[in-house]
């Protein structure tokens, strides 16, 4: 349904940067924009109304700051009330495609702004989301490669050392690009490369005392680091606490898992099963970065929020639920969680003054949940309805064309990638049991 102008009525609005809910308030939509935000007794005579049952909550639509987009998945992050992500590794001119289709087709899925390939070693991890660059000289043709494209943000991964961090973050500065970061391990890299100039962290990569037990005297003084040079951390605590728990049986049965594409679903059940001490080694650490992450909230460090989407049992859209709720559960607050979600992302990714926030002529992205997650982050799984730059999603719809999606072949950049993987994991494996 694409009225040009209607208004939106629930018990309750959170306008996602405020402390508390507003009690009886009404959205104004005209087209792509939020005409107004008024009291419910306010809303002009003239004007159709889409009142919600009584407790319900409107809400801006979510954010997902870190995933690696496949077509299959758009559907569900907007099922979900994901309405912008950011693709932290693709193939360049494949994630510019889709970043134009989504934007042109409402209902092909969220809004994405893209970071194009990943920028590794001489070695790339990935072969078709990652780049290998022999020198700096080779990162620094990257760059500006991707500066030309429009990209914004780019992604610098494990294989470059810190003196090719410092070659790219140099050639960065000349074309005002945000550098996010992925080290892979624990090793303790990340203090130098932020003292080098990255502006964002992914999974708590290259901290130790996020990995590792470890004393609140050793947690601040990394932490003082990245509060000195205001570096954005973004833990996506789901990735590891999903690896840890490999054979966590509520995954099998998780009824979300029906807006997952066939393949992804044999790729998450075909990763091999790690040892009893590895995913006990796992499980530990995803116990030490909920207490890092509490930490990082007390000292007030940013936190933006990311889900590492399609990894393994990491669902698009919904597992924004889950790590909202994780998030709470490491110490953070619920209202403060939304805001990782909504207006903090918003402003990582530069659109503060479009999406992120319920306001007069920001974007029109909002969802409707049955209860306030204000009060009970939970009750963010519980969506009413989904609008996405003004266009109202019908629930029907976005089940048929996921359904739909997952009927075709996928040959994506990601999915090459991810069944390489795989085969090459299960050749290793077998070499090892041999």
């Amino acid at each position: 349904m694409n009225n040009k102008r209607y208004a939106l009525i629930a018990s309750h609005l959170w306008d996602g940067s405020s402390d508390h809910s507003q009690d009886d308030m009404a959205v104004l939509i005209n087209g792509e924009k939020i005409e107004d935000v008024c009291p419910a007794c306010k809303v002009p005579d003239n004007i159709r109304i889409l009142r919600f049952e009584k407790g319900c909550t409107l809400l801006p639509g979510l954010i997902d700051a870190h995933v690696h987009y496949s077509p299959w998945m758009g559907p569900a992050f907007l099922a979900a009330g994901v309405t912008t992500v950011r693709d932290v590794g693709n193939d360049l001119d494949w994630i510019l495609r889709q970043q134009a289709c989504n934007h042109s087709d409402i209902l092909s899925g969220p809004e994405i702004v893209c970071c194009g390939t990943m920028l590794d070693g001489p070695k790339p991890y990935w072969h078709y989301i990652g780049r290998g660059h022999a020198d700096t000289d080779a990162l620094r043709e990257s760059i500006r490669q991707h500066a030309q494209r429009g990209i914004k943000h780019i992604k610098f991964y494990d294989g470059l050392n810190l003196e090719f961090i410092k070659e790219g973050l140099d050639e960065a500065r000349k074309h005002n690009l945000w550098v996010l970061a992925d080290f892979g391990t624990d090793e303790p890299k990340a203090e130098d490369a932020v003292y080098a100039g990255v502006n964002e962290i992914e999974h708590l990569t290259g901290c130790p005392p996020a990995w590792h037990k470890s004393h609140q005297s050793q947690q601040d003084s990394i932490i003082d680091v990245l509060l000195a040079q205001k570096t954005v951390m973004t833990p996506t605590l789901i990735t590891y606490d999903h690896i840890g728990r490999a054979l966590d049986i509520a995954f099998k049965f998780d009824s979300r898992r029906m807006w997952t594409h066939p393949t992804y679903l044999d790729i998450w059940q075909r990763i091999p099963q790690i040892r009893k001490e590895q995913r006990e080694k796992f499980q530990e650490a995803a116990l030490n970065q909920k207490r890092f992450v509490g930490r990082l909230y007390e000292r007030q460090a940013t936190l933006a929020l990311g889900t590492d989407t399609p990894f393994q049992f990491i669902i698009p859209g919904f597992s924004v639920h889950d790590e909202l709720s994780m998030y709470v559960d490491a110490g953070v607050s619920a209202v403060d969680a939304l805001r990782s979600a909504t207006s903090v992302n918003a402003a990582l990714l530069g659109m503060e003054k479009l999406v992120g926030q319920i306001k007069p002529n920001f974007q029109a992205d909002i969802i409707v949940v049955s209860s306030n997650p204000l009060e009970d982050i939970q009750n963010i799984t519980n969506i009413e309805c989904v609008v996405r730059r003004g266009l109202i999603l019908p629930g029907q719809e976005l089940k048929q064309l996921s359904t739909a999606q997952c009927n075709r072949t996928l040959d994506d950049p990601l999915t090459r990638d991810m069944l390489r993987y795989i085969v090459s994991t299960e050749a290793t494996q077998k070499k090892l049991t041999s």
